[in-house]
């Protein structure tokens, strides 16, 4: 939606849709963007608010209507970016491998997400002869999870009694793996509370335990994991208000990530440590 602002006022914006992107980003929210201005929702108030600001650092009014558009313009950007980032982070290569990625990040909201999905790929250079064609795709590899996760869990220790193996862990889906990871820690007298999936800012889980806090990222990954994992549960601990870090994953970790982890105080569990602690 073409509407005229200053690049310092598209910042602003796009500050505003990072900062309030949760609530933002739910569906009855969305589609209510383009008439923003006869609803009563708090979050229309702060829109409101945003507009004010805007048009006097503009010195001119701006249509609401299209001011409404451009919001729901942005916010269906931000949505890609955060979708790019966290696929990307993955470091997977194979189109099946980035399917499943995609398929843990969304779970059964793919089929919603089908244009979010579509661009990806596109971008991405994987091209569907319909979108029918993806759908179907995905869907395969969907039941193909699903059937290695039945066959997983057949075969399987119960892991809330601490005798899964590291191999169990890689047939689960990311949510799963921080759900296991909390069964986990509570049985070795920790504190476990999750945070909210869709804007975790970094941390996972946060672990308390004689008053101390720590903020925990899980990677259940195929790909090595870079400085984004640090930097997010860095910037966590700060947020969280918490005294350490920790960072698990079923993979490894860049020599580079590991400097910076060094540098930060960062404890790391790689899929060799994470082995050992399962047998604990």
């Amino acid at each position: 939606m073409k509407m005229y602002l200053s690049d310092s006022n598209e910042k602003l914006i796009r500050k505003f849709i990072e900062q309030n992107f949760q609530e933002l980003n739910v569906e009855n929210i969305r589609v209510k963007l383009i008439d923003w201005q006869n609803n009563s929702d708090r979050i229309f108030e702060e829109i409101g608010k945003l507009k004010a600001i805007i048009e006097k650092k503009q010195f001119s009014k701006i249509n609401s209507s299209k001011f409404g558009k451009y919001l729901a313009s942005e916010l269906a950007e931000t949505e890609y970016r955060i979708f790019e980032k966290k696929i990307a982070s993955s470091k997977v290569r194979s189109e099946e491998n980035i399917a499943r990625v995609i398929l843990d990040y969304l779970g059964d909201d793919y089929i919603q997400k089908k244009d979010l999905v579509k661009r990806y790929l596109n971008d991405k250079s994987y091209y569907y002869s319909s979108e029918k064609s993806m759908l179907k795709f995905l869907e395969e590899i969907s039941n193909k999870i699903k059937l290695e996760r039945l066959e997983s869990k057949l075969k399987v220790k119960n892991p809330a009694l601490g005798k899964t193996q590291i191999e169990d862990l890689d047939k689960m889906t990311g949510v799963e793996f921080e759900r296991f990871l909390k069964t986990f820690f509570e049985r070795r007298g920790f504190l476990v509370t999750t945070t909210k999936i869709s804007n975790d800012q970094g941390c996972d889980l946060i672990l308390t335990k004689l008053g101390e806090k720590t903020s925990v990222q899980a990677k259940r990954y195929m790909g090595t994991i870079g400085n984004d994992a640090i930097q997010q549960v860095v910037a966590s601990v700060k947020y969280y208000k918490c005294d350490l870090a920790l960072v698990i994953t079923t993979s490894k970790y860049t020599k580079a990530a590991q400097k910076l982890a060094e540098a930060n105080y960062v404890e790391l569990w790689d899929r060799e440590i994470l082995a050992k602690k399962l047998k604990e």
